[in-house]
């Protein structure tokens, strides 16, 4: 038998449905047991019902034993595989012990003196169904053994001096077996003790698990605010910023408003020109808009394809109000498109909040630079630089620990550049930083770059149309 059909077989004898932990572990030893004690003792049974017809009593009753025997073997598998495992074991052992009683009661104590089969219904007893039913099995053995030496004694024939000496080596029998009783009976408490213990372990390792993963649950949960309330935080930096653009555009409307009765008396092209103004004003305040409300929404959307350098193009007219007229805002970008899969608002987070840190560590002024280039081992490399204070190595080691932070209570949150590693980790892609105090600081971001055959722009609307957003300044 190859280790395939092993294999085989055990599964098969596995899928019973056992409730006790034990009767899992037994299950498939006592069906392989039950079939191949019936496999044993069908060629017996076949031979004397077809060649061996009995003739006397004693052959009468042992074909009959056999055949009860036979057929509770195979009603016990029956029951274990229907998840009835101790019914099935207890019929068995119910028709071992009355075929026992009957045997010796028929044939005497003197011919089952060498029978191993009380030794075998104390190990079956006490292995399979426990303690209980293991001193049930050796009261059983008693009572085959006093009822064979009635036997003897009484309804048999006379027995010769010989064979009557076996009946002094009863009381030693019925000591050994309950010496044999005594061991089982130990090695079943310390067996499913130990086995309880192993179910124990088992109970606790799955509770630990499931905390685990509430945990994981937790945290990524808190990982999705922590991205939303920076995005919400680096929004209300440059509100200021914002609030002057939408006076721009109100200030627009207003004047071509304010002209409508000269420009009526200019005619029709001059209204048409006027409106148009007015429109494209409105397209702007729109664009500003939907940008804040896309940056700001609570639910990051999918990865998606997106070009590194339209990104940080698009993000300069906000990086320089968030920096603010003091500090000079450089953008180098490379000619070529550079497709990444990350999702667009937590790229533009990144940026900023790299940039937020940058302007505070710049209070007197200076300047911040932003350069995309392609790199040969295929990723998109982004580099920030500003020319602030810089810091020393121990600060640069807890740098994307959340909740460390060098500025004042009430300042900074220390989570800004946690969310930052940790959104950039989650793309596959790396972030390092590199500074000197009193000189600068630079961060260096590393993000694998997209296989993609289309050719289209990001920048979109429906049916290719483009998108009013995309490329309006703030």
């Amino acid at each position: 038998m190859d280790i395939k059909a092993s294999r085989v077989i055990k599964d098969w004898l596995s899928r019973v449905p056992p409730n006790d932990p034990v009767d899992a572990l037994n299950s498939p030893f006592v069906q392989a047991f039950l079939i191949l004690f019936s496999l044993m003792l069908f060629p017996s049974w076949l031979y004397s019902v077809v060649v061996q017809s009995p003739a006397t009593l004693q052959e009468r009753v042992a074909l009959g034993l056999d055949t009860l025997i036979l057929l509770s073997a195979w009603m016990a598998v029956v029951a274990i595989r229907r998840g009835r495992f101790r019914a099935g074991v207890k019929l068995f052992l119910a028709v071992i012990v009355v075929s026992t009683v009957v045997a010796y009661a028929v044939t005497g104590y003197k011919h089952g003196s060498r029978d191993a089969l009380p030794t075998l219904l104390l190990a079956t007893s006490g292995l399979v169904l426990g303690r209980r039913a293991l001193w049930m099995a050796y009261a059983a053995v008693v009572v085959a053994l006093c009822v064979g030496q009635l036997a003897d004694s009484f309804w048999l024939p006379p027995s010769k001096p010989e064979e009557l000496a076996v009946f002094h080596a009863l009381p030693v029998r019925i000591g050994a077996y309950f010496v044999i009783a005594i061991i089982f009976d130990r090695f079943i408490i310390r067996f499913r003790a130990t086995l309880g213990q192993v179910a124990q372990s088992a109970a606790e390792l799955a509770a630990v698990n499931e905390r685990l993963q509430q945990q994981i649950r937790e945290r990524e949960e808190m990982l999705r605010q922590l991205i939303h309330s920076q995005r919400v935080e680096a929004v209300g930096r440059v509100t200021t910023g914002l609030a002057h653009d939408f006076d721009n555009i109100l200030n627009v409307v207003l004047g071509y408003s304010s002209e409508r009765e000269m420009l009526a008396d200019l005619g029709t092209p001059s209204l048409l020109s006027a409106l148009e103004g007015i429109e494209l004003a409105a397209l702007r305040g729109l664009a500003i808009n939907r940008k804040l409300l896309n940056f700001s929404r609570k639910d990051t959307g999918p990865a998606q394809i997106v070009d590194v350098v339209t990104v940080v193009r698009e993000l300069e007219p906000m990086l320089r109000q968030l920096l603010g007229r003091h500090i000079r805002v450089d953008i180098h970008c490379c000619n070529e498109r550079l497709p990444v899969l990350f999702d667009r608002s937590q790229l533009e987070l990144v940026v900023l909040n790299i940039a937020s840190n940058a302007r505070d560590a710049m209070p007197d002024g200076g300047q911040f630079t932003v350069s995309v280039e392609p790199c040969m081992d295929g990723t998109a490399r982004i580099l920030l630089a500003d020319t602030g204070i810089g810091m020393d190595a121990d600060v640069q080691a807890k740098l994307f620990e959340p909740f460390y932070t060098t500025k004042p209570l009430g300042v900074g949150t220390g989570l800004g550049l946690s969310v930052v590693a940790s959104v950039i980790e989650a793309a596959k892609g790396k972030i390092s930083v590199a500074s000197t105090p009193r000189v600068g600081t630079r961060f260096r971001i590393d993000l694998p770059l997209h296989e993609t055959s289309g050719a289209g722009s990001e920048n979109q609307g429906p049916h290719g149309q483009p998108d009013p957003a995309a490329g309006v300044s703030l």
